[in-house]
């Protein structure tokens, strides 16, 4: 949950980190386990989240090259870690704030000692990252925002673009309505007696009528709406 530590220094470490949780809690700020995996831990305090982490940091010793042979002829020396029997607290994710993020054993002073630095630093943290998620949620609205604007702009053009297309087939429509009644007209100028023509002349007019957007005026303003009601 958080700690590495070495059994040397273990019973302290668990001292330490119950004392941290039961002072936090006077604060509000909750400890969780099993953070992104079972080995971490954090502070939670209304929605954000401070990381945390206990360790003891250890120090390589070499080792003189023993007897031991390599099956490919070469010795090499091994390496082994000594237990520093220090104490270091920290807050994952911190480093780049400018903010306190880790507290440690030191020649003058123990871990235990700087309790109300530890506690300044988690409160500076927690108003770090709660402005943090202010900004980010107003960068994020400002975002969406923008995005249903530019989606409406969208949605206006489409539906400009819509109705002139609509005039533009409207006004081609008129002149095909014109082309059939002059035609018609120069049918029945030419004095044609060709039986059942006359019936055929009414068909055509007909036709022109129902092409003609002058005797269509409802169907025009309806369909002029229905594409002002278009979504994206």
């Amino acid at each position: 949950m958080g700690m590495k530590v070495t059994p040397k220094t273990f019973n302290r470490a668990c001292l330490f980190l119950q004392g941290i949780i039961k002072l936090f809690d006077s604060y509000g700020w909750i400890m969780q386990k099993g953070i992104g995996n079972s080995n971490q831990a954090a502070f939670v305090f209304e929605g954000e989240m401070l990381r945390i982490e206990l360790k003891e940091p250890v120090t390589q010793v070499p080792v003189e090259i023993t007897n031991l042979k390599r099956k490919d002829g070469y010795l090499w020396p091994t390496k082994e870690y000594a237990p520093s029997g220090l104490l270091e607290f920290t807050m994952s994710g911190m480093y780049l704030t400018g903010l306190q993020a880790c507290w440690k054993d030191t020649a003058k002073e123990r871990l235990e000692n700087r309790l109300p630095s530890i506690v300044q630093g988690f409160r500076q943290a927690f108003e770090y990252k709660k402005l943090e998620t202010i900004k980010r949620r107003a960068r994020d609205l400002a975002w969406e925002k923008k995005a249903k604007r530019n989606q409406e702009l969208l949605r206006l053009k489409e539906i400009e673009e819509g109705r002139r297309n609509h005039l533009f087939e409207l006004a081609q429509a008129f002149d095909q309505a014109k082309s059939i009644r002059n035609l018609i007209l120069a049918f029945k100028e030419s004095g044609s007696t060709e039986e059942g023509f006359d019936m055929w002349l009414d068909w055509a007019e007909k036709i022109a009528d129902e092409m003609d957007p002058i005797k269509n005026q409802t169907r025009v303003l309806s369909h002029h709406h229905q594409i002002g009601a278009r979504k994206l």
